[in-house]
Parts: structure tokens; C-alpha cells; sequence
């Protein structure tokens, strides 16, 4: 598997030249990032020395249609268990499992990770078939499911597989915790990956200490660094969130935590009071605070990310608090 972590780390080289059609520049810098060394490494670091580990068989991946990157993510980190895969893409997002795929294999050089490529994953994108989904799920010995408790649910109730480990990342909350001072280029960098639609971006800021004419001063920061061509639909959800009561700028709203969030991938909410206004708002789901300053103390909450702001979406193996990668591999204890 070492030897699939070098080829990664080279193909960062081609990487560089620029991004293939389908995916946006940001999205490509973090996959770059994703590949280095240091960060594929990580997951061999939960490894026991007194077992030994081997492939389960075929891990199937349901992934969403709101987080394009996931595919890839998964792709990459999969790989180096030595499974066979099997992506489902979302039935209404866009491709870039396959895209990335592609890519890799028209990019790297001839040796084990572009043969194993080509012979152990495979795409499918079947939309909506029942069918085809209960084959997957009946043949896979891992299954993991992106999206709603919904949809993990049907997913894992469609057959069974004597062993299988069923893994669901399902609806996740994550915030930002600033000061009024904080740097708003960095926030929106960290915001405009994915909007709010990943489990890892910030679907509201909280602007600790603050007052409400400092959030409104901190929206006014923030709106200098805003892209001016934002989503059609931002304009609904700025036109909904004044009449639920928020001060909205380009949906970009300052107010309290009991208003009502009007839908809408890129609408981010301000909202000011004290660290325990904050734990106290903090819904059963949160999953990553990103922070500026000072490190919260968040014990007893549900939350299972605490990292500085600019590392909101850097993770690694774990995620939701769930060692996935290691789940697809049987452990054999060796004395």
C-alpha cells in the first residue's frame, strides 16, 4: 500500500497543471492537498502491530448528490485498503468519481495503483433502480451510505451479507465559533467549497463575545470578499430570511439562533452571544466546530471535530467520529 501512496503523491505533479472539466479550481487545491504522504499515511498509524489486516471484498459507496467531492475522497482513501469498490453516484449530483477516475488513469504512469484502478473500481449510475441497488447491496461485504437517515436506512435494509459492516454518514451539523475580528477571507474561502452543504462547512457562524452591530460590522467585512454572482436561489433565500426576521445582506443574514434558516445552499447565518449561548443552541447532530482564537471547551456536546477555522474540511481517516477505513478490513490476531 506504500507503494500506492507514492503513485498518488505523483500524480499531484500532473495535478498541478491545472483542473480537468467538472471540477472548480478550490475543489481541485484540496484534493492536491488530500494526497500528500503525511495525510495518506495517517490511517496505517491505527493499525495494531499485533494483528494482521486483509481486504473484506467489495466495499459499495451510495454517494450523495450534494458533496461532489466525496467520491473522489472515498476513491483515494479506499484504495489503499486493496478492496474492490463500487461507486453509486448520487441520482441528481454531479459525476466526478468517474471524472477523477479517468483522469488518474490517463495520468499516471504504468504500475500497481493505475492496474489495480482499472481492474477494482468501477461507477455505476443507475439513478433510482431498486434492483440494481439490492445487487450491490447483497454483494457487498462493506456498504457505506452518504445522505439523509433515510436514505442510509433503505440502503441497508435491502439485503443482508452474513458480517457485512454497514457504515452511514448521514445528516451532519458544523459551525464556525469566531471573534468579531476574526479574518473573513478565511471564512469564506472555508464556506464556498461546498456552501452549506457539506457535512464539514459551517451552516452558521457564531461570533463569540460579539454584540449585534459588531455581527453586522463583520457581515459588511464579509460581503467585501463575497463572490457578486452568487446563486440565483441566494436571492429567494434573502427575500425569505427578511421576512422570518433576519437582517439580510446577499443572504447573508445577522440575527438570533431561534430564527428560522430559509433553504438554500449558500445562505449563511451571523449570529453573536457567549460561548454558552452557543452550546446551548448546539443541535443533537453537530459534528465539527471550526474555531478562531481560542480552542472552545466542548466537552459533554455530541460534537466530534474541534479544529482552527482553515481546518474545517482537513480530515483524514476519521470521520464523524467513525475510523471507516479501518472498518473495511478484517483484522487477524497474530502472538
Amino acid at each position: 500500500m506504500f507503494e500506492f501512496i507514492s503513485a498518488w503523491a505523483r500524480l499531484r505533479n500532473t495535478m498541478r497543471k491545472g483542473p480537468p472539466p467538472g471540477f472548480r479550481r478550490e475543489e481541485w487545491a484540496y484534493l492536491i492537498e488530500f494526497l500528500s504522504p503525511e495525510n495518506l499515511s495517517l490511517p496505517f498509524q491505527s493499525m495494531e502491530p499485533r494483528y494482521r489486516y486483509r481486504p473484506r471484498g467489495l466495499v459499495g459507496v451510495w454517494l450523495p448528490n450534494n458533496v461532489s467531492l466525496l467520491g473522489p475522497l472515498n476513491l483515494i482513501l479506499l484504495s489503499l485498503t486493496g478492496n474492490r469498490l463500487t461507486f453509486k453516484t448520487g441520482s441528481a449530483g454531479g459525476d466526478l468519481t468517474s471524472a477523477f477516475l479517468q483522469f488518474a488513469l490517463d495520468a499516471m504512469e504504468a504500475g500497481p495503483l493505475r492496474d489495480w484502478l482499472a481492474s477494482h473500481v468501477s461507477v455505476a449510475t443507475w439513478g433510482h433502480d431498486d434492483l440494481r441497488n439490492r445487487e450491490l447491496a447483497e454483494s457487498a461485504q462493506v456498504r457505506i451510505v452518504f445522505g439523509s437517515d433515510a436514505a442510509a436506512e433503505a440502503v441497508h435494509r435491502l439485503g443482508s451479507v452474513s458480517g457485512a459492516e454497514c457504515i452511514s454518514f448521514v445528516d451532519r451539523h458544523s459551525e464556525a465559533w469566531l471573534s468579531a475580528d476574526s479574518d473573513v477571507a478565511e471564512l469564506a474561502k472555508v464556506f464556498l467549497i461546498y456552501g452549506a452543504a457539506g457535512c464539514t462547512s459551517p451552516r452558521r457562524v457564531w461570533l463569540i463575545g460579539a454584540s449585534r452591530d459588531e455581527a453586522i460590522a463583520f457581515r459588511e467585512r464579509l460581503l467585501r470578499v463575497w463572490p457578486s454572482g452568487w446563486e440565483p436561489t441566494a436571492f429567494l433565500s434573502h427575500q425569505l430570511a427578511r421576512a422570518y426576521g433576519w437582517d439580510s445582506e446577499r443572504a447573508l443574514l445577522v440575527g438570533t439562533a431561534d430564527l428560522q434558516v430559509p433553504p438554500g445552499n449558500f445562505v449563511l447565518p451571523i449570529l453573536y452571544g457567549s460561548a454558552a449561548d452557543a452550546v446551548k443552541a448546539l443541535p443533537a447532530n453537530a459534528q465539527t466546530i471550526g474555531y478562531a482564537g481560542e480552542r472552545p471547551d466542548l466537552t459533554g456536546t455530541s460534537v466530534v471535530r474541534v479544529v482552527p477555522l482553515a481546518r474545517m474540511h482537513a480530515f483524514g481517516h476519521i470521520w464523524d467520529g467513525i475510523n471507516f477505513w479501518l472498518r473495511c478490513l478484517e483484522c487477524v490476531e497474530v502472538q
